[in-house]
């Protein structure tokens, strides 16, 4: 579980509306009565990869950046 917090946190940070995402994971469907006794039926997404597509507005730093410098094939 701490994977998906992890994710959210980094959805919450850089995703916006209008973000390209690929996500991948399964849906989870529940059902729950809400206060008035009506019964509703929600479904989610429960991911367990996230990759951003939309292009960087600018360069990360190598502090930002997952592949250590090193590791750089050119």
């Amino acid at each position: 579980m701490v994977l998906w917090r992890g994710l959210a946190a980094v959805a919450n940070q850089y995703v916006h509306k209008g973000s390209l995402l690929y996500i991948e994971g399964s849906l989870r469907t529940r059902q729950y009565e809400d206060k008035g006794g009506q019964k509703k039926l929600v479904t989610e997404i429960v991911a367990q990869q996230m990759v951003l597509l939309d292009k960087k507005s600018k360069p990360m730093t190598p502090e930002e950046n997952d592949i250590p410098e090193e590791n750089i094939p050119f």
